[in-house]
């Protein structure tokens, strides 16, 4: 049997032999995501953690399947015999999509599996609040951007929304766009990508997450990320996590009635 990692991806439990090889496959592809490089099999198993034959048999896998690719060895000074095999995470097995959905514009980008950026998007409109018209604009942006890919290699499309969205990616609340949720915005958006997971989250909160990975919040316990535009929209990171609140709501300014801010 398998031998398991010490974190198992995602909260995945399980003793099957079949599901074992998906956890090792999953702490691998996971492993080789890490940097740019190539590693050995013998290297693999001494981060991971896993048996010699275990790594190998699930890189076969994963090389059957797309994910990694065999790169070509290095040459080690004063060592004769054969060049040990090297592998790495193929970037482009699969794309992702992220899209800005606001009043006013949609920016969409496609991106391959290590965030480079394949193609983009952006689009000003003059009033997106209509549900129809804001419908057929996501389509329209959506079509541009998978126009040069392969539809079943599309794993995942996130959509950031001006709307609090709770835990469970559902739009709870929205004073900017009502329409969208009365007319199932969000859920026709989720049936343009059949073979993809669909997320919604808040934009604010979306952006503080960038933030906070690969940008200005990097290494920052507690920080505030305003967008101001026609509406303001707040996230905070308390202790180094977004804050969401019970129902998603947290940050949300709600109006400004002193200001003049609607």
């Amino acid at each position: 049997m398998d031998e398991t990692v010490s974190t198992l991806p995602n909260g995945v439990v399980g003793s099957t032999p079949g599901m074992l090889r998906l956890i090792n496959s999953r702490a691998l592809l996971a492993e080789l995501f890490r940097d740019d490089g190539s590693h050995t099999v013998t290297e693999l198993g001494q981060t991971v953690g896993l048996s010699r034959p275990t790594v190998e048999a699930a890189l076969a896998d994963l090389v059957d399947e797309g994910w990694v690719t065999e790169a070509e060895a290095i040459a080690t000074p004063n060592k004769a015999g054969r060049r040990a095999k090297r592998f790495r995470a193929d970037a482009g097995a699969g794309s992702v999509l992220g899209v800005d959905l606001g009043l006013h514009g949609i920016v969409g980008l496609r991106s391959d599996l290590r965030g480079r950026q394949l193609a983009r998007v952006e689009e000003v409109y003059t009033d997106l609040a209509s549900a129809e018209q804001a419908w057929e604009s996501v389509q329209d942006v959506v079509r541009r951007l998978v126009e040069s890919t392969d539809p079943s290699r599309l794993l995942a499309a996130t959509f950031g929304v001006p709307a609090v969205v709770d835990r469970s990616g559902e739009i709870d609340y929205t004073v900017a766009v009502p329409q969208w949720v009365e007319r199932r915005v969000p859920g026709r958006i989720g049936d343009l990508f059949p073979t993809a997971t669909t997320f919604f989250d808040n934009d604010a909160k979306l952006a503080a997450t960038a933030e906070a990975m690969w940008g200005r919040f990097r290494g920052v316990q507690d920080g505030l990320y305003l967008v101001m535009g026609r509406q303001i929209g707040a996230a905070y990171l308390v202790d180094g996590s977004l804050a969401r609140g019970a129902r998603g709501a947290a940050g949300e300014m709600g109006g400004l009635a002193s200001t003049g801010w609607p």
